[in-house]
């Protein structure tokens, strides 16, 4: 008798998480239509991480929003994407990166999304793209973000991700962030302020493609064609490209006999398959200064 209620009781709940979960996807809300008034001056829900949805292309997609240490609803606040490498989940890139919980005690709104099966479709990115665009204006609807301060961030998949949305004048991007996977400049002539992280024994995107990215980035924002190269401890090294044109830059930091990985990383991933990761310097903590210094 108790088994048999037990399962009666297991089938309930799983019903009734069903219904939730439903009620929920039918009232996930889209971007709002073109001239809409920002969020400024509208109080923010009062918990640090939330998990919220978004419809857009048809498409009910999630992220998480992290909402900054002492928001205030009247002060246009920076906001940061966050994207998570292939496979991954933006649970797992929150986690792992930790630039939501830096950016959170730093005065950053930082939105993680969740690709579509833990992926970005970079070859065939209008969905992705326009997802990135609906998420942008929806926390610009809601919350008080910045119109001059919007900044992007990713790993792998996620760096590629962050490239090709450096292309998109819409979004209105003050810099961005790759690591482990930068993509040349944009076709369409956009500059952009770049920090870039690469492992020379990456063993799953080369490092001289990285090199050659940054090189090309640095040339469409004006800076000289050799950049000062500082060694950071025994195994990184920072390149700093000078004389861009005013309010670009473009730094680089060598991981010598890094992996596939995020520097400072909340955990070392297995080395046998990403390679080594370095505790020398931490990414996020050097994104956040570059962004904060835009």
């Amino acid at each position: 008798m108790r088994a048999r209620g037990g399962r009666r009781g297991s089938a309930t709940t799983a019903l009734v998480t069903l219904v939730v979960i439903a009620a929920l996807v039918g009232c996930a809300p889209s971007a709002p239509p073109a001239g809409y008034a920002n969020g400024c001056g509208k109080p923010a829900a009062p918990v640090y991480l939330q998990q919220r949805l978004l419809r857009s292309s048809g498409v009910v997609r999630t992220f998480l929003l992290t909402i900054p240490v002492g928001y205030d609803p009247n002060a246009p606040t920076p906001l940061v994407l966050n994207f998570h490498g292939s496979g991954s989940s933006a649970a797992e890139q929150s986690a792992y990166s930790q630039l939501d919980a830096k950016g959170m005690q730093r005065g950053f709104i930082v939105a993680t999304p969740d690709g579509i099966d833990h992926e970005w479709l970079v070859d065939d990115a209008a969905a992705d793209l326009a997802f990135a665009q609906d998420l942008v204006h929806y926390l610009d609807s809601i919350l008080c973000v910045s119109p001059t301060a919007r900044f992007t961030a990713g790993l792998s998949r996620g760096g590629q991700m962050v490239s090709e949305l450096a292309c998109q004048p819409d979004l209105g991007l003050r810099a961005i962030a790759a690591v482990t996977a930068l993509l040349p400049a944009c076709a369409n002539g956009r500059t952009m302020p770049v920090i870039a992280f690469q492992g020379t024994l990456d063993p799953r995107v080369p490092y001289a493609f990285v090199q050659s990215s940054v090189a090309s980035w640095a040339g469409r924002d004006g800076c000289g064609a050799t950049p000062v190269a500082v060694r950071i401890g025994t195994d990184v090294v920072e390149q700093t490209y000078s004389g861009c044109a005013p309010g670009l830059s473009v730094v680089f930091f060598t991981v010598e006999g890094g992996g596939h990985t995020w520097p400072g990383g909340l955990v070392d991933l297995p080395p046998a398959v990403f390679g080594a990761t370095t505790h020398t310097i931490n990414a996020s903590d050097l994104i956040l200064d570059f962004f904060s210094a835009r």
